[in-house]
């Protein structure tokens, strides 16, 4: 806070960290942020939010490696169903394709071993989360694989043209293109090398050039402040969204909780990381004492409430639970502001719920208007499942309050579970692992690949 240079922020997944960052603005002097997040981080008090792309490619490992393009249509990323629920479906019209060409959908060890196997894919399927210009775009096109991205996309032009140096698709022309440029080996070649071509502009020094006059045009004197308690609130808040050691966040939180005894927030966040990292350390009733206090803080404080309605579910005691979801619906059917929002909702993480309250919070900045996190919250006051467990408690077979909260080691399985059931009926995604043999190069994939290889409409399927 007292730095005599300007303070940059760079902020990439806030579609999953949102809820954690809302207090944040007083620590920069500029948030920079892809095209999309304008928008929505441009609704926070941050003195001064600007676009930036912060991806590249690394020229030593994503190159044209010499090796036979053996892979018709590749996707090498993230599968989890719970942060990448809206991939997820065309994750599998990508596997469909298995019966008419060799496919390839997995994960490859970052470095060399990536860059090998995009450089035998001919087609690299891409798919954005926030529609923005993503990392994988950089890397294929490097790779001289064809980059084929979503036509929805806000920034894929910025850097490609369409049909000369990419491809974008839709979802009533997803399969037929695919198919055409397989077809067309000549056409398809053409825009995979103009394509790597052009990403050659895009070095990381190149795409940060225009940052040091950005950074000279920022006026020190209109740098944000805040009272010292308000930033322990906010610098805990944010660290209950990453790796930060345990102890240190909690005493972070415990100070703005001494400081800020009006806050609401302060007893919410305190609470929620107590239950989440040390269910062991205070008993349960302490848990209650205080999302209470939260509660009576601020008569409309909607996560300390969303809390006790998720310790009560957790402790089986079905007189609270009925109590504390009137009183939450009742809230919903009145007057709310972004405020009455803001805070912890457990379990912390990036759960199902977590990532869908992510979700409410981006539609609700984007629109300027709580609608989106009304609508959250009534889905989980009607939801009595899975998805409202805590990754770090279970009930006990009797007892009080705090016998019944009792630290259990599991994995959110079941949230993934309910992900995987809402993506419209479509059957999970198997993986196993694969090695090089399995696509006809040793070299080609490394150890650390993991994926599964659908070619069952060609000569050699049965080798998959």
């Amino acid at each position: 806070e007292d730095s005599p240079i300007p303070v940059v922020g760079i902020q990439s997944d806030y579609n999953l960290t949102l809820p954690y960052l809302t207090r944040l603005w007083p620590f920069f002097d500029l948030l920079l942020c892809d095209r999309p997040g304008l928008p929505i981080l441009g609704r926070l008090p941050f003195a001064r939010v600007e676009s930036i792309c912060q991806y590249s490619f690394r020229p030593a490992v994503h190159r044209n490696h010499p090796l036979e393009r053996d892979i018709d249509l590749s996707f090498i990323g993230n599968l989890n169903p719970v942060v990448q629920r809206e991939r997820m479906p065309w994750v599998r019209r990508v596997e469909a394709l298995g019966s008419s060409c060799r496919v390839f959908v997995g994960q490859v060890q970052r470095g060399e071993a990536y860059g090998r196997c995009l450089s035998r894919s001919k087609i690299a399927f891409n798919r954005s989360i926030r529609g923005e210009i993503n990392l994988r775009a950089f890397e294929a096109t490097a790779c001289g694989a064809l980059l084929l991205m979503e036509r929805e996309n806000l920034e894929v032009r910025d850097y490609f043209e369409p049909d000369r140096e990419c491809v974008l698709y839709g979802p009533e022309d997803f399969e037929r293109k695919v198919l055409y440029l397989l077809e067309h080996d000549n056409e398809r070649t053409r825009i995979a090398k103009a394509g790597q071509a052009r990403v050659q502009q895009y070095t990381m020094a190149s795409q940060l050039s225009g940052l040091p006059d950005l950074i000279r045009s920022l006026d020190l004197a209109a740098r944000p402040t805040a009272d010292p308690a308000f930033l322990a609130l906010a610098r805990g808040t944010a660290q209950a969204a990453c790796n930060r050691k345990p102890s240190t966040l909690l005493l972070t939180l415990q100070e703005a909780h001494t400081r800020l005894p009006e806050d609401p927030a302060a007893a919410n966040n305190l609470a929620s990381v107590l239950w989440n990292h040390f269910p062991s350390l205070v008993p349960g009733d302490r848990w209650v004492e205080l999302y209470t206090e939260s509660c009576e803080q601020s008569p409309r404080y909607l996560p300390a409430r969303q809390n006790l309605l998720h310790l009560f579910r957790q402790a089986e005691m079905p007189e609270q639970v009925a109590w504390m979801s009137g009183e939450l619906e009742r809230l919903l059917e009145g007057p709310l502001e972004l405020t009455d929002f803001d805070g912890l909702v457990t379990p912390l993480g990036f759960s199902h719920s977590t990532v869908t309250l992510a979700r409410a919070w981006t539609e609700s900045l984007r629109a300027g208007n709580v609608e989106p996190l009304r609508s959250w919250y009534a889905r989980a006051i009607a939801f009595d499942g899975p998805l409202l467990e805590s990754p770090g408690t279970r009930p006990a077979e009797s007892g009080g309050l705090a016998c019944r909260l009792q630290p259990v080691e599991r994995e959110d399985a079941r949230a993934m579970a309910v992900a995987e059931h809402e993506l419209e009926g479509i059957a999970p995604h198997e993986v196993g692992p694969v090695d090089g043999d399995v696509l006809g190069h040793g070299s080609g994939i490394q150890d650390g690949t993991s994926g599964v290889l659908i070619d069952t409409g060609r000569a050699g399927a049965g080798e998959a």
